[in-house]
């Protein structure tokens, strides 16, 4: 199931994204658990001008195309306001990462890469947990366990360089 944020959802101002409900295509869903659709995320500068960019787009498209256009407040939508297929999506997600010369990775897989930054920059467990939508760090620590040995070889070597200082 794809998930279409909406722009009520987003707060500018308090640089946040809140995540009510799950938006689809074919109506909306409370999500698979109460934390993963009941929370806000915190969003960073970047991602906040890029969104209110997005934005002034979406006003422009909806003024073109006037009475064409069904406005359904989505953030990612087609020039007539209507949900984006997921092959679609797809289909832009590859011509852009082929534009930015990025690696190769499945849209699918952001979320999980998302992930595995945060924890392989050192950010605890119980953040990337609320971030993901998790209700328990156990999930989390389930899914992201073969990363922890690494995380901790570094964790030990940064610890030992401070304590050791020369």
């Amino acid at each position: 199931m794809k998930i279409y944020p909406l722009w009520k959802d987003v707060d500018f101002k308090k640089e946040l994204l809140r995540t009510v409900v799950t938006h689809t295509p074919y109506g909306n869903s409370d999500g698979k658990t109460k934390a993963s659709f009941n929370r806000t995320i915190d969003l960073d500068e970047v991602t906040v001008r890029k969104l209110q960019k997005r934005k002034a787009r979406v006003e422009y498209e909806k003024e073109r195309a006037r009475r064409e256009y069904k406005d359904n407040d989505l953030v990612v939508c087609t020039s007539l306001g209507t949900h984006v297929t997921p092959r679609n999506l797809n289909r832009k997600w590859y011509q852009l990462k082929e534009d930015a010369n990025v690696p190769s990775i499945r849209f699918h897989d952001l979320r999980h890469r998302h992930a595995t930054l945060m924890f392989l920059q050192g950010i605890p467990v119980k953040v990337v947990a609320e971030r993901l939508g998790h209700t328990s760090i156990t999930t989390t620590l389930d899914t992201y366990n073969h990363l922890l040995p690494s995380i901790h070889r570094e964790a030990i070597a940064m610890f030992s360089k401070n304590l050791y200082k020369d």
